[in-house]
């Protein structure tokens, strides 16, 4: 830090100290240290905008890093153990971003994620990767029990639930963006089969909707 200060005091202050002398005893070196200032000023925008898109580079680990920190500060972030398989799926020329996807790897299984990278809002200069949308999550994620659990309790006809266990899925369609599971839930009554739905959302917003089908309850 303080030798940037230090090259900022001498790349303004030594010209400036030619240029403000009496017009006799100024000297070239005065003269050239106008380009030796365009240098340096050049060369450190210059670093700074190629460190900055090496890092928003889809392969890079900064990128992963940037999607990880987003992911995690999500409910639905839990347990997760990776990215994996990004890739550019578009382009917005008017809006300067571009659509982007990968797949997060988690404890109860793979879910697709979606993001832009697009300018900063608060700089000129800048970009920020920003989520945009997440594809349906496995049914054992907690986020999506915690969902089944509301369902049930209030429209399932279920008025005490113990626990909710053994979830797993039976099907993923990505192009129709939904997947299945099935698990168990347990009532003071007993035990009683539950078919999830989970359908996922993706643009501007994130989302999901989650429906819960149950079965028959035990005698």
């Amino acid at each position: 830090m303080i030798f940037v200060v230090v090259l900022f005091i001498w790349v303004i202050g030594f010209p400036a100290a030619y240029f403000t002398r009496v017009s006799g005893r100024r000297g070239i070196i005065g003269w050239i240290s106008v380009p030796v200032v365009a240098y340096f000023l050049g060369s450190a925008y210059l670093a700074a905008s190629w460190a900055e898109s090496s890092a928003l580079r889809l392969d890079s680990p900064q990128m992963e890093a940037m999607v990880s920190r987003l992911v995690r500060d999500q409910s639905f972030g839990l347990g997760i153990r990776g990215f994996e398989d990004f890739e550019e799926i578009g382009r917005d020329p008017v809006k300067d971003s571009i659509r982007c996807r990968c797949q997060a790897v988690s404890v109860e299984g793979k879910f697709d994620v979606y993001f832009k990278i697009e300018p900063d809002p608060q700089s000129w200069l800048a970009r920020r990767v920003r989520l945009s949308g997440v594809g349906p999550l496995p049914c054992g994620n907690p986020e999506i029990l915690k969902m089944v659990r509301q369902v049930l309790t209030q429209s399932g006809g279920i008025t005490e639930l113990k626990t909710l266990k053994d979830f797993k899925e039976t099907s993923w369609d990505r192009a129709k963006n939904t997947r299945m599971g099935t698990g168990s839930a347990v009532t003071p009554q007993g035990t009683f089969p539950v078919l999830v739905q989970v359908i996922g959302m993706s643009g501007d917003n994130y989302g999901f909707m989650v429906q819960a089908k149950i079965g028959a309850l035990p005698h």
